[in-house]
């Protein structure tokens, strides 16, 4: 018996993941004046992605900006502290992007976190990360983002455990978050490949007839 396997390697596409839902410990209770669902509410950006289905990195290269006005701050004094973000399930992810305004309220200096908890029990630490200032976009109401890359990691819900911001004594701000999923896909050989292994295929059903006959 001649058996065949056509074996291929997945191939890794990364699609822009929006997160289903924001929290912060850098609001007193009760306070609405920011709601942290801003940061992932995909409405100040002049070029929106679908989630799930952008691909990231094309994305990013064609510097969507982020207008004022839709954007998140900390209460005043509150200058470090927690942003949660939950996944909305067990998602594997491999980098992120921060939109962020170019002055002193901007978060500087950061802590990612991964858990499958909205806790943060037995937490991962993905890395330490420093936003820098970002480039202005073509116009003064157009924010780039900064694109952080780690290695992939499982979970579903990030900790963002703001470290800093850029000098601001007042408030500490953000104005987007969305995350680059990794998302397996079946590569598929190439015809001529396919072509060689069927012509192989053929020449052992041949030669084993002949050694019957």
């Amino acid at each position: 018996t001649c058996a065949i396997v056509l074996a291929a390697a997945p191939a890794f596409a990364g699609t822009v993941l929006q997160p289903a839902g924001a929290s912060t410990s850098m609001h007193d209770p009760g306070s609405a004046d920011y709601d942290p669902a801003r940061l992932i509410s995909r409405a100040g950006l002049w070029n929106p992605y679908t989630s799930g289905v952008t691909d990231f990195d094309s994305y990013i290269a064609s510097q969507p900006g982020h207008a004022a006005g839709d954007d998140w701050y900390s209460d005043f004094w509150r200058l470090t502290g927690n942003i949660d973000l939950d996944l909305g399930g067990v998602r594997s992810i491999e980098g992120m992007a921060l939109w962020s305004y170019e002055d002193a309220m901007s978060v500087n200096q950061f802590r990612l976190l991964a858990a499958d908890n909205a806790g943060f029990a037995n937490a991962a630490v993905i890395g330490v990360f420093s936003n820098v200032i970002p480039v202005p976009g073509t116009s003064s109401n157009s924010h780039l983002p900064n694109v952080f890359k780690f290695a992939s990691t499982n979970a579903s819900f990030i900790r963002i455990e703001v470290l800093s911001n850029h000098g601001s004594v007042f408030k500490t701000s953000l104005l987007e978050v969305a995350f680059d999923e990794s998302v397996a896909a079946s590569a598929v050989p190439e015809p001529s490949t396919l072509g060689a292994l069927a012509s192989g295929a053929v020449g052992l059903l041949i030669a084993r007839r002949r050694r019957s006959s």
